[in-house]
């Protein structure tokens, strides 16, 4: 009898063990993006005097593990970068929140005069299960201060860029800005599976747009040949393009958090031929946000890892921390 109540006890133990490792394993196996406080990526800005407009993407995945994308944006204030309200974002008149199509990966917006135009969407992937809709590329959308976006048209597919074999061809672009009378968009060039560089499209009139050029990178002179860019955004100010750039020096497969990428400011006076300062700015944990700011007389980007953010200060041809920092509370 005392035999087969020690075998019990540890019989017990043993499967109480076993349901507690079970349970510390299994717990291990939930991706680290799954969290009630979604992240957010491919900012845009826009300047409204006082105070400033960002856009974005919040990401998160729901209690069955399936990844869910919105569009929101936040009002925030130049005088403490402390957010004001959100701005509900409509598009169709459909609220963002239901909105399920790709146009929600990249929703990148400017202001031209009173006029919101937003440029979003991408080819099909298999990386988010998106809802039918917005899938053959880049389309166009004008808005309003209320955040009421229509449909325009489709204006950039794989075709109007540059070759190349990977299927998602029109993803990670900057928003579109304006200058020396034309338009510009800087979109990730994905030549094949795992190359990453950037082609540069041109409009008169934002409805008909061409390639301009893949875009050249130049450090210290020198033209690159073997790089990547993940991602990058530019503006346009005293006749001449000034951008951000995530980089890495690598060639290959170098994706989304590889640490090899980093922040880098370069300029341009063509708007394809960009010189790269060689000094990093901020490591690969921060990404560039499109669209400028003016914070009094200064000239500002912002960087951002989810919602810690940077601001960025024009100076001397390159972009450096500006060592004001505030929170994007989306």
């Amino acid at each position: 009898m005392v035999q087969t109540y020690q075998m019990l006890i540890v019989t017990s133990y043993v499967s109480l063990s076993i349901l507690i490792i079970i349970i510390l394993t299994n717990s291990c196996y939930i991706p680290e993006t799954y969290s009630k406080n979604p992240k957010i990526a491919y900012l845009s800005i826009v300047d409204e005097g006082t105070t400033f407009r960002v856009y974005g993407r919040k990401q998160y995945k729901t209690s069955d593990l399936i990844d869910v994308e919105n569009i929101f944006c936040i009002s925030i204030s130049k005088k403490d970068f402390t957010k004001i309200n959100n701005v509900e974002i409509f598009v169709n008149k459909i609220p963002s929140a239901s909105i399920q199509t790709s146009i929600s990966h990249n929703f990148m917006v400017s202001k031209f005069g009173n006029t919101y135009v937003a440029n979003a969407g991408r080819d099909k992937w298999y990386d988010i299960s998106y809802k039918d809709g917005h899938d053959k590329g880049m389309y166009i959308f004008r808005g309003n201060s209320g955040g009421n976006f229509d449909y325009e048209q489709l204006i950039i597919q794989k075709e109007t860029g540059a070759h190349q074999t990977h299927p998602a061809s029109n993803e990670c672009f900057s928003n579109i800005i304006q200058a020396r009378n034309k338009y510009y968009i800087f979109c990730r060039y994905n030549f094949k599976e795992g190359v990453r560089k950037i082609q540069v499209f041109v409009s008169d009139d934002l409805n008909k747009w061409l390639l301009k050029n893949v875009l050249e990178l130049y450090r210290n002179g020198i033209l690159l040949k073997e790089y990547s860019i993940y991602h990058m955004t530019v503006i346009y100010h005293n006749n001449k393009f000034y951008g951000l750039i995530r980089f890495s020096s690598k060639t290959y497969k170098q994706n989304t958090n590889d640490t090899s990428y980093g922040l880098y400011s370069v300029y341009s006076t063509d708007g394809y031929k960009f010189h790269m300062h060689p000094t990093k700015i901020l490591n690969s944990e921060y990404w560039p946000a499109a669209g400028e700011i003016l914070v009094g007389n200064k000239v500002c980007m912002i960087a951002y890892k989810s919602k810690y953010a940077k601001l960025l200060e024009l100076k001397n041809n390159i972009f450096v921390d500006s060592g004001l920092n505030f929170q994007i509370q989306s």
